[in-house]
């Protein structure tokens, strides 16, 4: 008879931890309840585990594999926008930030969502409506706005110069193409 906390797959019996460590290996070390649902694993298997130190307890709902290798510099940003949900990625000057493109240094984390949020939020923190058919791509694993549209949208805040110094930048990586880099080049002036 198989026991409650172990799932069975073909022959083999794999436990909840087994499969939240798996979970945590496909995402950058997070697990969430609704990523363990989907896999079988109940909530109240993911706080008993997390209360024996299985996984670590980083922010509401948000859980980290403790053995996953060491943090990066973008961890925080993870785990803001998995607290935050489905859909929320960085815009603006963060996602210029992840990108490393203009050497900007924000004060705050700009981030997009398609809904709207009531729980309390860090001052730090400034969330706008992200449109439905926002597109949304992916800058070392965080959810981001495409830089094209990042660029134009910093464009205001930033010197001429500087900012026709990032469109550079970006080409150069290849954040941005040919069509998109003259569309850029044709804003400055």
């Amino acid at each position: 008879m198989d026991k409650p906390h172990q799932k069975r797959y073909g022959l083999s019996m794999v436990t909840y931890r087994e499969m939240l460590r798996q979970i945590a290996l496909e995402n950058d070390g997070y697990v969430t309840p609704a990523l363990a649902r989907v896999r079988g694993v109940p909530d109240v298997e993911l706080r008993k585990l997390a209360a024996r130190g299985a996984v670590e307890k980083r922010e509401r709902g948000v859980y980290r594999d403790p053995y996953y290798p060491a943090a990066d510099d973008f961890d925080f940003l993870r785990e803001i926008i998995l607290t935050l949900g489905a859909g929320v990625h960085a815009c603006g000057e963060t996602t210029l930030q992840v990108t490393g493109i203009g050497e900007l240094n924000p004060k705050n984390v700009y981030l997009a969502s398609p809904r709207r949020h009531r729980r309390k939020m860090p001052g730090t923190w400034r969330i706008r409506s992200a449109p439905p058919d926002a597109q949304v791509k992916k800058y070392h694993g965080i959810p981001s706005q495409p830089v094209a549209e990042a660029l134009v949208e910093v464009r205001p805040a930033v010197m001429a110069d500087r900012w026709e110094a990032m469109v550079e930048d970006a080409y150069q990586e290849g954040f941005i193409r040919g069509k998109q880099y003259r569309e850029l080049k044709g804003l400055v002036g």
